[in-house]
């Protein structure tokens, strides 16, 4: 499994040397996802250890270092916040944040600024919810919020409707995004198709025999990775796009979405920069031909009018209070799912 992805140019990256070497005159920027700087900070601390317990990645860990050894533009600040957070609270431990750049700029002959680019403030802390967590994570803001109630929604569907077929689960996610959440975009298109499929993703190690608390927090850092390849596309904004960003991860789930999706082009919403995607459905995600077309006809008719809707000027409710009371409602529906399960 190649470790690079990128929803800017069509296709996988298998190889990263054949890859840049077919693309002579595209400038290049390397996003460090989370997992990465953890296999960092492990390596720097005992790289025995670290070989015996990591043996069926340790040779491509060790390959792709050399490789971003020698490449200049790499963006590490998301990767090491959010790797030195606290997995429940979400607090921001500063000084594990410096030790990860410190490990990075020792394996990787570089010079990292340890500089803190994201405000981390205080909050009350909520039993069994991860709402504060969410509203204070700067970070990742609104995008978070999204992502964190979409898979909340696609978890409590295919874990506690049992009654639905693997297509009636899609449309009945795909409704919900469409009148409840009020957002739909090709990546949770794209997450849909797999998830209720026969590919589990990012929430691959979520199941409904998990306490809630494991489940919510398996659910935000899957929200995290559902949200980079926006990220991802809005940092090569700012430069104008002349910079393609790859993204390195050894995640199989978010490298799934990534492969998955092709940004086709950009446009605004609420003064931002939005990219808009085709997709793709691998078939090993268990969906046959004729299944694609229909759910992707679906689709397809919710988009074309959800635009119509825009270009009229009718407006929708997609503001943060919206979207941290639909995280609200969905965790009291896994928690009253899971006791009518018990």
């Amino acid at each position: 499994m190649s470790v690079f992805s990128t929803t800017w140019v069509d296709g996988k990256i298998n190889d990263i040397n054949k890859f840049i070497e077919l693309n002579p005159y595209r400038k290049f920027t390397y996003i460090l996802d989370t997992n990465f700087v953890i296999y960092v900070r492990s390596y720097v601390e005992n790289k025995e250890k670290f070989r015996r317990e990591n043996t069926k990645l340790y040779n491509e860990f060790i390959e792709t270092v050399n490789y971003l050894k020698n490449q200049d533009s790499i963006f590490y600040q998301f990767a090491c916040e959010e790797s030195s957070r606290d997995k429940i609270q979400g607090k921001l431990n500063i000084e594990k944040y410096k030790y990860t750049v410190k490990c990075l700029n020792a394996i990787l002959n570089k010079n990292f600024d340890d500089t803190i680019i994201t405000d981390d403030f205080a909050y009350e802390i909520i039993e069994n919810s991860k709402i504060n967590v969410i509203r204070t994570n700067k970070m990742f803001g609104i995008k978070l919020m999204i992502a964190y109630a979409s898979l909340m929604k696609a978890f409590i569907i295919k874990q506690f409707d049992n009654d639905l077929s693997n297509e009636e689960k899609i449309y009945k996610y795909i409704n919900f995004l469409d009148t409840e959440l009020n957002i739909m975009s090709p990546m949770e298109s794209t997450f849909a198709f797999h998830y209720f499929g026969n590919r589990s993703g990012i929430l691959k190690n979520v199941r409904k025999t998990n306490s809630i608390n494991q489940i919510m927090d398996k659910v935000y850092a899957a929200g995290i990775d559902l949200t980079l390849p926006t990220i991802s596309a809005q940092l090569s904004d700012y430069a104008n796009y002349n910079i393609v960003p790859i993204f390195i991860t050894f995640d199989k789930g978010i490298k799934l979405i990534f492969d998955s999706l092709l940004i086709i082009k950009t446009g605004l919403w609420n003064g931002k920069v939005i990219p808009k995607y085709s997709y793709k459905v691998f078939y090993d995600s268990g969906w046959k031909d004729e299944d694609i077309v229909r759910i992707s006809n679906k689709l397809r008719e919710i988009f074309e009018r959800r635009e119509n809707q825009f270009n009229r000027g009718e407006k929708t409710i997609s503001n943060e209070e919206h979207f941290l009371k639909m995280c609200s409602k969905l965790e009291a529906e896994l928690k009253e799912s899971i006791n009518k399960n018990n």
